[in-house]
């Protein structure tokens, strides 16, 4: 493993030693102190004998201008070091804090690891008081650091897009042709880009017919075409199509070198090749697309010319094949970094337990639908309800019993709403937010519901709750805040009557 004090690729030598942030990682930072709920998040790298934080949340003002901490942390270095996560309820107990200055008493960090392996920095949380953290933490916490990692994978991509850029100088016609694609790559997205590529190639080698393709489990993809004269087309037929069907593509994946045929007539044993030579089409010309050192796609062109020039193709396509392929692979890091945000939103808006809405998800939606009753000027009606017996069971029954009594009771929501927004919002209280004006008619259909589960439950006590209901009126609005409050008293009285009524048997 490389020392810990020079693991700073990914991020720019120059901006690393300057005392400013990154806003990237300020936002990671940003959203790893929202989603822990903790005052302080950080972002580090070493650099020689300093720590720098170059995505930071919370920092006291002393430090928020130069971002550079007195000394380095032994936690930072551990993690860096280690490649794994540390966690500390209390650091107080260690008999050393580092960074006295943030006041560090629970700390959690993990590595931000790149495609490579690389730990490139520290992605780490921090309370100002003892706090215990779970599984469900360091999930976040590793989510936000892949988030992190694909920010330094992207800094890069970028330098090395840099020194491309000073190579094709000294060479007047790649420069063009390579900087346009370059152009495109880091003003548009990258789908975009890559399907803007032929188009730039065709035009400035003057080839009439240009396609990209992707290589997708034994199929070739079209991701990019361009046709200089309508009556090329035809070519494209197919989005989609074999890799049988064109053996000039088949020959420079295979080969992993460029390809090309001056006479392709005698390609007529592919649908593909037949129908470039019936557009009267006569060289045609390969390059893969490799992605370290393995093929992703193929670059194709086609020209009516018999025995075209190719000194400058030969030497230009295969360094264009490169930049394509780390566009391609940028493309696939941004539909993983989607998916991975998709789950970080998932985890932090439910609850793990029920899989509904947890309180922060819950506000975020039920606020919403609020707003829209509001402007629509129509009712809403929000159930509270807080589930009976929950602590017998768990004294009773432990609380692996008690966990599924919440797990029944989700699903007993889940059977009477379809369209409303369910939470589980404490320990064993749960809430329901409709657009539905009529509370009696929502409490019967849980009752319904209700009544199922309990025929189905067979032998064992019932499932029960007290609930409380509390209507939205658009003539005499109130806040999200005001409904739960109301349902939630009621929902206490009604409690109170099971009490009594239980205490009298």
């Amino acid at each position: 493993m490389a020392n810990p004090q020079d693991r700073t690729s990914g991020l720019d030598e120059a901006e690393l030693r300057g005392p400013g942030g990154c806003a990237e990682l300020d936002q990671i930072a940003q959203a790893t102190a929202d989603a822990l709920a903790v005052p302080i998040a950080l972002v580090s790298v070493l650099d020689d004998d300093h720590e720098i934080w170059k995505g930071a949340h919370g920092l006291p003002p002393a430090l928020a201008d130069r971002r550079v901490a007195a000394a380095i942390s032994s936690t930072t270095r551990e993690v860096l070091t280690t490649g794994k996560p540390m966690l500390l309820q209390d650091a107080r107990r260690r008999h050393r804090v580092d960074h006295a200055e943030l006041a560090i008493v629970a700390y959690a960090g993990v590595p931000v690891v790149t495609a490579e392996g690389e730990c490139v920095a520290v992605l780490a949380a921090i309370d100002h008081r003892p706090r215990a953290w779970h599984d469900r933490d360091v999930r976040v916490l590793r989510g936000l650091a892949h988030a992190a990692a694909a920010v330094a994978e992207q800094r890069r991509l970028t330098r090395q897009c840099d020194a491309l850029r000073a190579e094709l100088a000294r060479r007047k016609l790649a420069t063009d042709l390579l900087l346009g694609i370059a152009a495109a790559a880091t003003t548009q997205p990258s789908a975009d880009a890559l399907e803007d590529t032929p188009a730039t190639l065709g035009r400035h080698v003057g080839w009439p017919c240009v396609e990209l393709l992707t290589l997708e489990d034994e199929e070739l993809r079209s991701v990019g075409w361009y046709a200089a004269d309508d009556r090329y087309h035809p070519l494209r037929q197919a989005p989609r199509r074999r890799l049988g069907d064109d053996g000039l593509a088949i020959a420079a994946l295979r080969s992993r070198l460029p390809v090309t045929d001056h006479d392709l007539d005698r390609l007529g044993n592919t649908a593909h090749g037949r129908r470039a030579a019936e557009l009267g089409l006569r060289t045609a010309f390969a390059t893969p697309v490799l992605l370290q050192h393995a093929p992703i796609g193929v670059l194709e062109l086609f020209t009516p010319e018999p025995r075209p020039v190719m000194t400058d193709l030969l030497d230009l396509l295969p360094r264009a094949a490169l930049l394509i392929g780390q566009l391609m692979d940028r493309r696939l890091a941004a539909r993983a970094h989607d998916r991975r945000t998709a789950e970080l939103e998932t985890i932090a808006m439910h609850d793990d337990l029920t899989g509904l809405l947890n309180r922060r998800g819950y506000y975020a939606l039920a606020e919403s639908a609020l707003a829209i009753a509001r402007r629509r000027r129509e009712p809403a009606t929000v159930l509270f309800l807080d589930v009976d017996g929950l602590k017998r069971i768990n004294d009773r029954d432990g609380h692996a019993a008690g966990d599924e009594l919440l797990r029944q009771v989700a699903a007993v929501l889940r059977a009477a709403f379809e369209s409303e927004v369910i939470a589980r919002i404490g320990g064993d209280e749960f809430v329901v937010f409709s657009n539905e004006a009529d509370a009696d008619a929502l409490t019967a259909r849980l009752d319904v519901a209700l009544a199922a589960a309990n025929a189905a439950r067979g032998a064992g006590p019932p499932l029960a709750w007290s609930l409380g209901t509390a209507t939205f009126n658009p003539e005499q609005p109130r806040s999200l805040d005001g409904l739960m409050t109301d349902a939630d008293a009621r929902m206490y009285a009604v409690k109170a009557r099971h009490r009594r009524a239980e205490a009298r048997r």
